[in-house]
């Protein structure tokens, strides 16, 4: 279907689309000769595609030698050169035809393995070996097969993957329910990433712990860390339970506002987490009041913030964690005012300025502003839970408390995990909150290894995999994907279809113009088929015509029908689009559609 062969015969000048061509497609990716492995009783084998090119090469050299003895013996048997008696003795004749056929065979054969005679063997596109197709840190996108098309050449079956840099562009896979999306694409690609080095990966699973039990043995086996933040896990009664063992980390505890030196963050630290939790969600605030949103989570926001220093500056790390902060404010509006009428001292004049506006407005506002906060914080619904979000006793004696430093010194896999039956519960906040503090670590890392601070190079890879990408409320993250780009962040994420992201976040061009690749897996949803079949452009569609081959020539009759002599044409029958939604719609289970901005969309079988 990709395959464009001659090109003045198999399209029209004039056509809008096309399927890339077997050689674009190697040539824009990673590519090495793909190894089939057969399932037997024995041990698992692998072996190489059958070598069609050999085998014709042979067949022509056979032929060949075959010709040249046949008419080599007929002639100089023929009595040209000498008059013999036996000229003509049958017996003989066929002794010297196998023996000078045997001759020209090996004579043949040894001149193309020594000065590399071509029967239009198949052209060497470059392919990788399996070592520089690793180091490539490629993501896996399916076989490219080469035995059909348009071509008459044969080619070699190859694994097609994007390599880092297009990696950096990002990727999309888009997929019903038990297409395979995370069995196929995600799970495959972060334990493939275990083997890269200077890598770092975070993922998100709102079926957890299934992403964790699937990718940790890869980590584990590769001396790297492993990480699963995972509140909801009945198990984890304290941090003893998280605590660090030999084979890595179960669930950890994760407190994002201390450091690894268990000292609270810098002010415009904890001024960006606010900001994080408070940002304008455009799904909830469809057909209401804009204006008045941005007002109350300006306000939520600076209250949020105001708590946060006055905790820091009155208790320091002691009792600095997310759920005293919805703890404090539970108690209400009027045990805000008393405690902070009794603040005194330099440190707290700014926290007194923040609070003063908050005690300026009316009572029906103010409970506005805490009920928006505890709304923001309803993940935090119990004490068991809590003790997830807390890390301050013996945080220097690996007691299971994870940090966001730890994802940049070493490579470093960390998942955050939901059941899926908290989504709607306030697991949806928590992934987004815990996804944007990440982002934003990786803004940071990116901004000190520019800088040259010492022990932060600007050669990691940082990976992000969001999987059910629309479960995330993350705000502006059409900007985000073009600015990860340039911190060579690359993200996947996952939909089942594109309606779900133009309900989340509207325009979906916005997000899409900032995907380098589209993986599009089979039988998708009419809305996906619709929108791709649209993206990939139009082609003319050919038919034969019979015309007249001379109409100026005057009467020029066939010599049977005595009718007017008649030439088969090509006739363009009129635009259609390269690939229907029907087609894509009923497209084989084991294939998948790729859109790409490096070259036209082609179709690739899974593994």
């Amino acid at each position: 279907m990709f395959f464009t062969g001659n090109r003045s015969r198999s399209r029209h000048p004039a056509a809008a689309g096309r399927f890339a061509s077997y050689a674009e497609i190697i040539s824009n990716f990673s590519a090495m000769p793909y190894k089939y492995e057969t399932e037997t009783n024995s041990p698992v084998k692998t072996k190489t595609a059958f070598n069609w090119h050999s085998a014709y090469y042979f067949i022509a050299v056979s032929a060949l030698s075959f010709v040249m003895s046949a008419v080599i013996v007929l002639f100089a048997n023929s009595g040209v050169f000498f008059n013999s008696a036996n000229s003509l003795n049958p017996v003989l004749i066929s002794a010297e035809y196998l023996i000078l056929w045997i001759f020209l065979f090996f004579i043949l054969f040894f001149i193309k393995k020594t000065r590399g005679l071509n029967f239009k063997s198949a052209p060497d596109f470059g392919y990788l070996s399996e070592e520089s197709f690793k180091l490539d840190k490629p993501f896996e996108l399916g076989i490219l097969k080469g035995n059909g098309g348009l071509s008459s050449k044969k080619y070699k079956d190859a694994l097609i993957g994007i390599g880092d840099k297009k990696r950096f562009e990002h990727i999309l896979v888009v997929s019903p329910t038990g297409g395979g999306k995370t069995s196929r694409y995600i799970i495959p690609a972060i334990n493939a990433d275990a083997g890269y080095p200077n890598t770092s990966v975070f993922a998100i699973d709102i079926d957890s712990p299934y992403l964790y039990e699937s990718v940790k043995n890869d980590w584990i086996k590769a001396g790297k860390k492993v990480a699963l933040f995972d509140p909801y896990d009945k198990s984890q009664k304290n941090a003893a339970d998280a605590a660090l063992k030999e084979d890595g980390i179960k669930t950890v505890c994760f407190n994002p506002l201390i450091d690894k030196d268990g000292r609270p963050l810098s002010d415009d630290k904890l001024f960006k987490l606010s900001s994080m939790l408070f940002h304008i969600d455009k799904n909830e605030i469809k057909g209401g009041d804009v204006h008045a949103h941005k007002y109350y989570s300006k306000r939520s926001s600076d209250i949020f913030y105001a708590c946060l220093l006055y905790l820091k500056y009155m208790y320091g790390a002691k009792y600095f964690d997310l759920f005293t902060v919805k703890a404090f404010f539970e108690r209400g509006a009027k045990f805000i005012g008393d405690e902070i009428l009794k603040l005194e001292g330099e440190n707290y004049k700014k926290i007194k300025n923040i609070f003063n506006n908050f005690l300026e407005l009316p009572i029906y506002e103010r409970a506005k502003v805490v009920t928006d906060v505890l709304n923001n914080l309803e993940f935090l619904n119990g004490a068991e839970f809590g003790n997830s979000f807390k890390c301050k006793e013996n945080i220097n004696k690996g007691d299971g408390c994870f940090f966001t430093e730890d994802f940049f010194t070493g490579d470093t896999l960390f998942i955050a995990g939901i059941p899926k039956e908290k989504i709607n519960s306030g697991g949806s906040r928590l992934i987004s909150f815990i996804t944007q503090i990440f982002i934003d670590g990786i803004y940071e890392y990116r901004r000190d290894a520019l800088r040259g601070n010492t022990g932060k190079t600007g050669d990691r890879s940082f990976f992000m995999y969001l999987d059910e990408f629309p479960a995330l409320t993350l705000n502006e993250f059409d900007t985000e994907l073009a600015n990860l780009r340039k911190t060579n962040t690359g993200v996947c994420l996952t939909v089942q279809d594109v309606a779900f992201l133009k309900d989340r976040y509207g325009d979906i061009s916005l997000i899409a113009s900032n995907i380098g690749t589209h993986i599009v897996m089979g039988h998708a949803g009419w809305e996906t088929c619709k929108y791709y079949s649209e993206m990939s452009g139009e082609r003319y569609v050919l038919h034969k015509e019979l015309l007249k081959k001379s109409p100026n020539a005057g009467l020029d009759l066939n010599f049977f029908t005595l009718s007017p002599a008649l030439n088969e044409t090509s006739v363009a029958s009129g635009l259609y689009p390269l690939i229907s939604p029907d087609e894509l719609k009923n497209m084989n289970g084991n294939s998948v559609f790729v859109y790409t901005k490096y070259v036209n969309p082609f179709i690739l079988d899974l593994k």
